[in-house]
């Protein structure tokens, strides 16, 4: 069982929920420490701040970066302008996610929603992960203590709410050294509906790999390289591959 930080690590993003403006700084609460942290104007955005009201409001949910903690005191800092604009979506993605899945339990479970979620959690660093993973071995669901009647409207409501996020990676390969397209063609031959491999030009391959699990894919294309490679270098070809592409 994972033990739950208390404070957020330097470095780390964090979602907040902006509680006080003041002239210099701003209040916000760290949702998922419950600690309050702080943002001065120098770390809201680059350049001169005419209106703090510009950037942030009552209420507003904003990602930050943590600056300094210091446990002792109690005080976090924290930088709005240090967050790019992909991390913020990601991560506001990721709190879209953990919401929907918890909704999910809510309309299912109507008993020890609160013990079960906090099961789940001990042992899984998202619902919504926790969700996929389950849905496709039904005994997680078992293991945290949900009856088999509640699983099959949970799967239910994962069909319709949840849309299961896809890795992609393209490899682009560079065969040289062998005239035969039939010797190309056999070293290139995949048995794996998650591979595709087409041909673009002389001498040039795209193998595209399509998963769920992104370490998964992964290794699946280390492994093919190296297959694809010995059989090349085998019939006295030499393979060059250079990744052109990774997409979610």
């Amino acid at each position: 069982m994972a033990e739950k930080k208390e404070f957020p690590e330097e470095g780390e993003l964090v979602l907040c929920t902006v509680e006080k403006i003041l002239k210099t700084s701003v209040f916000v609460k760290v949702d998922d420490y419950d600690k309050v942290g702080i943002l001065t104007t120098a770390e809201i955005s680059p350049g001169r701040i005419r209106n703090i009201r510009d950037f942030v409001t009552p209420n507003k949910r904003i990602v930050c970066k943590v600056l300094r903690v210091d446990p002792a005191k109690g005080h976090i800092d924290l930088s709005l302008r240090r967050v790019s604009l992909k991390d913020r979506k990601d991560l506001l993605e990721e709190f879209t996610r953990e919401k929907s899945a918890l909704a999910i339990f809510s309309k299912v479970i109507t008993e020890n929603l609160s013990s079960i979620v906090e099961n789940i959690k001990n042992e899984h660093p998202k619902l919504y992960i926790f969700l996929q993973t389950a849905n496709e071995n039904p005994q997680l669901f078992k293991k945290v203590g949900i009856n088999d009647n509640d699983i099959k409207k949970i799967q239910d409501l994962i069909k319709e709410r949840i849309k299961t996020k896809k890795f992609e990676i393209k490899t682009r390969l560079k065969i040289e050294g062998i005239k035969d397209i039939n010797v190309i063609k056999e070293a290139l031959k995949v048995d794996d509906k998650k591979v595709k491999i087409s041909y673009m030009s002389a001498p040039f391959y795209i193998m595209e790999i399509i998963g769920k699990d992104y370490k998964e894919i992964n290794h699946t294309k280390d492994k093919l390289l190296k297959e694809i490679e010995e059989k090349i270098e085998k019939a006295g070809g030499e393979l060059t591959e250079s990744e052109i592409a990774k997409m979610s």
